[in-house]
Order: structure tokens, then sequence, then C-alpha cells
């Protein structure tokens, strides 16, 4: 233990950094006094615990020792429930909805007699129990609320409760005494989670702790990289305000697959589960639209199908603009550059606004296709029929590449009914498949992803006689003979474009 000299006014109480004959708080002569303290070491000097070597294979594990939440998709992303001597990260941006997912879970523990305890440094009791008003209709016995910012009393009223789930919101706003810093410094924080996670990997009394953290400006979590490692599992929950969907991800798990994503939508009472994800995310239509193609993505474990949906119009600016808030903005630029020279578009005086349904951040290749038949679908006002699907990276070069996971895609497509799949011309197994036709292609120009962009192509200059612009359409191309007939009949009858 050593031994440290402070500097204190007996007048005011304030400490100094060093003597001085002048109080430089309250301005009195001759009242610093020096007074030796003892070094008090930090928490984690406690945790030291004297444990028997044995050998790897006589170690016990139970699998199964989990807590079975009622919401399905938080088991999903947690790996099939929460392990009972879990610590677990929760982090988000402000009013994404951290504290009423954590407080659903609390509710639905102490619902099945498990006894729940949620610690709150930044809400009231009151505030408390007015979120759960709203998200139940009648309060569990089994759950005990607590609002401080101090730390000590936070883990004295967890013995005292002997909660079997502990629920922090948040790191950042507790503090141990013990620690001479501020709360939501680097070493108040590490020390806090260490106390925590001895709490929780404690041999007599295992607990699952959930801990909320906060969310820096550049939307990754508050403090230090060592927060990541000390716990085991962190889960990311996303979404914008003015949207109601709420993706949960797992960026680490110990015990389970990382990437695993649930789907929640944001309603008045609480974060419901979306229970079918290609519902929300695909437009139920009697007709088909201009722009709207259909995709398979994977996320996780799960495939979804998204709806690529695009609006292409007229440009009077000298810099068109590439909206895309579904795709990373390089991403849909290269795309269309694709489009242009491969493809035979001309964009360059053109405004491009590109977006997913339901509001769902894409990240994945597989949706390269879909994005530019989209695009050449609203450029040529001609619908593509709703049992079509898209599956395919494409390159540089306009060539289709394979995808990861395609068998599963397919399979998963089937079973929903779709009738046609455009993929690129890589060995697949069909066998299985029911009703959906596959239809391969090496390039955009090829077979029949190529007929699709040409009959596309055809109603470009269909309209171009019938007196639309002709801007659009690359002067390379022709118009055929028929397309001069029909047009003059359409146009001396005073008759609509088909």
């Amino acid at each position: 233990m050593k031994i440290k000299k402070k500097y204190i006014c007996s007048n005011c109480k304030k400490e100094s950094l060093g003597w001085q004959g002048k109080c430089s708080f309250c301005g009195s002569w001759g009242t610093i006094e020096e007074i030796e303290v003892s070094d008090i070491k930090s928490s984690s000097d406690k945790i030291v615990a004297k444990g028997k070597v044995e050998k790897l294979k006589n170690v016990n594990v139970n699998e199964n020792d989990r807590f079975i939440t009622g919401i399905n998709e938080l088991n999903r992303v947690l790996g099939g429930g929460i392990v009972r001597d879990s610590v677990n990260i929760l982090t988000a941006r402000p009013g994404c909805g951290k504290s009423t997912l954590l407080l659903q879970l609390a509710l639905d523990f102490a619902s099945k007699n498990v006894k729940t305890i949620y610690i709150s440094a930044e809400e009231s009791s009151s505030q408390i129990k007015s979120r759960a008003n709203r998200i139940v209709k009648e309060i569990p016995e089994n759950i005990w609320i607590q609002s401080t910012q101090s730390m000590d009393e936070a883990l004295n009223s967890i013995e005292e409760v002997d909660a079997e789930i502990v629920i922090l919101d948040s790191i950042q706003t507790v503090m141990l005494s013990s620690i001479p810093s501020r709360a939501g410094s680097p070493t108040q924080t590490v020390e806090c989670i260490n106390e925590l996670v001895r709490l929780a990997k404690n041999n007599k009394k295992p607990r699952a702790v959930f801990i909320v953290c906060h969310m820096t400006k550049q939307d990754e979590m508050a403090g230090l990289r060592t927060l990541e490692h000390m716990v085991d599992s962190v889960l990311l929950l996303e979404g914008e305000s003015d949207e109601s969907l709420r993706t949960l991800t797992s960026t680490k798990n110990r015990f389970g697959r990382t990437g695993e994503i649930g789907l929640f939508k944001m309603e008045e009472y609480g974060l419901l589960e979306i229970k079918n994800p290609s519902e929300f995310f695909v437009t139920q239509r009697e007709k088909d639209i201009c722009g709207s193609v259909l995709s398979v993505v994977k996320e996780g474990s799960r495939m979804l199908v998204v709806e690529v949906e695009s609006l292409v119009s007229q440009s009077f600016t000298s810099y068109p603009a590439r909206i895309g808030d579904s795709l990373k903005k390089d991403q849909l630029n290269t795309l269309l550059s694709i489009l242009e020279e491969r493809a035979g578009f001309n964009l360059y005086n053109k405004n491009v606004i590109l977006k997913t349904t339901g509001g769902l951040k894409i990240s994945e290749q597989s949706v390269n296709l879909a994005v530019i038949i989209s695009v050449a679908s609203s450029i040529l006002n001609k619908a593509v029929p709703r049992d079509n699907i898209f599956i395919a990276e494409v390159g540089l070069t306009g060539e289709l590449k394979k995808i990861p996971n395609l068998s599963e895609r397919l399979i998963e497509l089937d079973r929903m009914g779709y009738k046609k799949v455009y993929i690129s011309n890589e060995v697949v197994d069909i066998k299985n498949l029911k009703t959906l036709k596959v239809e391969k292609s090496k390039t955009l120009k090829e077979h029949e992803t190529c007929s699709l962009l040409n009959q596309l192509q055809s109603y470009q200059v269909l309209f171009y006689l019938l007196g639309g612009s002709f801007s659009s359409i690359h002067h390379d191309r022709q118009p055929n003979l028929e397309y001069y007939l029909l047009a003059i009949i359409l146009k001396h009858n005073n008759q609509e474009n088909p």
C-alpha cells in the first residue's frame, strides 16, 4: 500500500495540487494542510481467486444452460438464448430503442418467475414505470428497479434481491466510489465492467448481465476497445428515427455465430418482432410497377427476399443526383457506370434514386443485377414481372459472377412459390426445385438477361417515335420498320402508348 500526500484547505475542504500560502478557492491564508492518505487500489485487485487445475477432457459443459426468452429474434441473435453467466453489451444511437428492448426483456423474464433487476442511471423510477405500462398490461412481481448513479449501490441491490438477470442502463453513467475519476472515464468504465464480470462469473451464483453502452457520432461504441474484449457478446441495434425497422446484429458472440440478425419494428407499445420478413420487405401489389425488382440477400443464417426500387428522372443541373439510402454511394455509382458502358444506357443527364422497401441496409453484392434491372426498368418505364428474381454479382466487364450460398437461396425461392430466377453461369443443383425455373447468363448481353434488356429498350424506341425524348436512346440503335409502322398507326388514331 502506497502513501500519498494531499493538500486540503481546512476552511473550504477543497484539494489543491500542492502547498500554497493562500487557498485559490476561498482566498484564506495559511489554511492549506498536508495530509497523508493510503493509495486505494482498484477493485480489480480483489478479483483474485484460486482455481484448481484440471484436464480439459474432464470439464463438464452444459450447452442447454440458457435462459430462453419470449423474444425469438433476440434468441436467434444470441445463438439460442442467454447463457446464465454471460455479460452482454447492447449499443445503439440515441432514440433507437435499446432501453425499450431491455425493459421488454426484463418484463419477459419476470413474468416467468425469474428474479430480474433493472438499474438505470439515466431515468427515474417513474419514467421506467410509465414505459412499462405502455409495454405490458400487468407488471409481474419478480422485477425490481433502481435509479442510481452509484455502482456500489447497484451491486448491493443485486445481492439483496438475489437477481438472476441484471440490466444496467448505462455503463457510462455509473461510477465506483473507490475510483477517483468521473463517470464515463476509461478507468471508471473498465472497473465497473470488471465488477459486473466478477458478479456474473460467480460459480455459486451465476448471473446473466446486460449492459447498455453509448455510441459515438461515428456510429461506434463509446469507450475503449477493451470493453468488447471483456464481455461475451456485443449486440448492435440499428434503425432510422423516421422509420419503424430496427435490426439487431451480433458483432461478437462467444456462444454462437456472429453476424446473425434479428428484425423488429418500432411501435407505440414497444419493439415488435417481424415474424414474416418477406412480407415486410416486399410490397404486395395487384400489378407490376416500373422500377421494382426482387432479389435475395443472406443476413446471418436467414434468406430475405428484398425489393429494390429505383426512380430515374431528367436532371436540369450539371451534376445529376445519385441517391442510394440502402446502398453505399460508391457501389451505386459503379453499377450505373456498368449499365452505361455494358448495356448501352445513357445516364449522364439523369437523376437516379434507389432504396429498398422497409429501409433494409444492403451490403451484399448479390443484389447488383437486381439494381441494374431496376434502373433499366425505371428508365424505360417498363415493369418487370413480380415472380422474377435477380441474383448475381456484376463485374466491371459486365460479367455475371457467382455468389455464396446460391443453392440455399434457390431452395427458399422455390418454397415461396416464385417462378423464374436469373443467375450467373455457375454450376448449381436444380434437381430439387419444383416450380422455380433457373435462367443462366455469363454477361449482361447474353441469353435471357440480354433479351430482357432488349425487350425493355424496344419500348424506349417506340416512346421516341410517339414524340418522346431521344436523349435516353443509344445512338447506335436503329428502330426497326415494324416500330415505325406501329407508331404511325397509333399516332394517326390518337391512341396511347401501350
